[in-house]
């Protein structure tokens, strides 16, 4: 009885963390097209260098990094974003639990 009930514990474990799994790789694949897609709108007023980098660390799966490095560039290099543009980095921001007060 032990062995039956370990073996539906077990099995029951392992869906649980399969679907996780899933979840969390559909988030991530989630966070990366939405910065590819803020990165493209931004792209036309970046300089070809701040671009490269910020793709570079999406393709890393550097989310975080990347967007930190997109909302610097976009600081120094003046360039206003819309306000749909904004929305969005708010929304990746609170999807990655990070903090826009730096």
């Amino acid at each position: 009885m032990t062995v039956i009930v370990s073996s539906l514990v077990t099995q029951r474990t392992f869906r649980e963390t399969r679907d996780m799994n899933s979840d969390r790789s559909d988030h991530w694949h989630q966070l990366g097209v939405s910065l590819l897609s803020l990165l493209g709108s931004v792209a036309p007023q970046l300089k070809p260098e701040s671009h490269n980098v910020v793709h570079d660390f999406i393709q890393n799966r550097e989310y975080g990094v990347a967007l930190e490095w997109l909302m610097d560039a976009v600081s120094a290099q003046g360039i206003e974003l819309s306000a749909s543009q904004l929305i969005e980095v708010d929304r990746l921001v609170k999807l990655m639990k990070l903090n826009r007060n730096r």
